[in-house]
């Protein structure tokens, strides 16, 4: 089973290092953005025994703005040059909070679900100095 791991960064690039260190394995492609407008990136401080870790072309990103939308598809652009079972989109300073071993059974076992979250923010609308929420669902 193939991983493709998905990490967009801008600093704290010990950590960087160390969540790599924690994705090192055979069954691993790691794909890193590092953002134009970081400092003190050095491409030459990260390594991967096993896994491939592959850098895409840096751009600069704002949070909130088209910009992310637009790394996260340029990631997603070179990670689907060949097929991965899983695609995990993270940040540089995400940690995995369970052993890789017990992650890799974990998805063995649920081969072919995609795990999406999502919620609805409800429009909110001033009326007489008091915020309400539109019952409407969405």
């Amino acid at each position: 089973m193939k991983h493709a791991y998905l990490i967009m960064a801008h600093n704290n690039f010990e950590m960087l290092a160390r969540l790599i260190s924690f994705l090192d394995h055979a069954c691993n492609d790691i794909f890193i953005h590092i953002d134009k407008k970081a400092k003190g990136f050095d491409a030459s401080q990260f390594s991967a025994a096993r896994a491939r870790l592959i850098f895409v072309p840096r751009m600069s990103v704002f949070w909130g703005s088209d910009s992310q939308i637009k790394c996260e598809l340029l990631l997603l652009k070179h990670a689907t040059q060949e097929y991965h079972d899983f695609y995990h989109l993270i940040s540089g300073v995400d940690l995995p909070l369970k052993p890789h071993a017990e992650m890799l059974a974990f998805f063995e076992k649920n081969k072919g679900v995609n795990f999406v979250w999502a919620y609805c923010i409800r429009p909110y609308h001033r009326r007489f100095e008091k915020w309400q929420v539109l019952t409407k669902s969405y």
